[in-house]
């Protein structure tokens, strides 16, 4: 069985989950899991409750480590009760097809046309020399795809590479974006890494117009004017079906965003 997967870990990407559950559904009728931790379990009960959504949920504690959250999303394949599996980041907009995600293997996403050599990513991976000293120098001696582990795949053929990159990012935990980099670790043992049209970014992405996946990482559905553009409409779109009965109970949770929608004239 396949199935798409999410991580829930914190209140202030409700709204963004809602919206990139809504989208998810218009092109994938099969299995969705939204693993969530006990401190969003209210919402996400109101999630598994809304028929059109058809989701379940799991609730997990986070693992005992610094950077708990960016190191959980390296658990998630233990947690996975899918054969295949195909996950998305809460702030995520799916807007085509997911067939060319689905993998046997362990596979992730470039960002943008960044490398290893990308002045930023080479600053975030000097400090993985103390990590793990063989793997870290290999990457940062040749250009290798940059990832973004805002969409990640795995199939049965993952379980000993899904290891590692666990086994990397706890070994790393006291280092920010743990699991991006711990996976950017292994990107000279994936088979191979999909073209940044499957996590497009919305700032750094290089072909809106064919994206699969649209990605507003750092909270630029609302931090930049072209992702409020793509994003509040949707938003409002969610709003007005009140999917989960989110008019009720998502402006105390998320009142950025409803702000933004109030400013947009959706909400009265």
């Amino acid at each position: 069985m396949d199935g798409v997967l999410y991580w829930y870990c914190g209140p202030k990407v409700t709204a963004q989950l809602l919206v990139s559950l809504w989208t998810l559904r218009r092109r994938w009728a099969g299995p969705v899991l939204v693993i969530h931790t006990p401190e969003v379990a209210p919402w996400a009960e109101k999630l598994a409750q809304e028929r059109h959504l058809d989701v379940w949920t799991r609730q997990v504690e986070k693992p005992r480590t610094r950077h708990a959250h960016y190191v959980g999303k390296t658990f998630l394949p233990q947690w996975s009760p899918f054969q295949r599996t195909v996950y998305l980041d809460a702030d995520t907009v799916v807007q085509g097809e997911l067939e060319g995600l689905w993998s046997e293997c362990l596979t992730t996403v470039q960002m943008a046309r960044w490398t290893t050599w990308t002045p930023r990513i080479r600053r975030r991976l000097k400090p993985w020399l103390e990590v793990d000293p063989p793997r870290a120098a290999h990457v940062l001696s040749d250009q290798y795809p940059a990832v973004n582990t805002g969409v990640v795949a795995w199939g049965p053929c993952s379980r000993g590479l899904c290891h590692t990159w666990q086994q990397l990012a706890l070994r790393g935990s006291h280092l920010g974006l743990t699991d991006e980099l711990a996976m950017q670790l292994l990107v000279p043992e994936l088979p191979w890494v999909l073209p940044d049209i499957y996590n497009h970014s919305i700032t750094f992405g290089t072909s809106p117009e064919d994206a699969v996946v649209v990605h507003f990482h750092g909270r630029r559905h609302l931090r930049r004017e072209n992702g409020r553009r793509w994003w509040l409409p949707l938003f409002g779109r969610v709003w007005e079906k009140n999917l989960a009965a989110c008019q009720q109970w998502l402006p105390q949770v998320c009142p950025a965003e409803c702000e933004a929608l109030r400013q947009a004239g959706v909400l009265g």
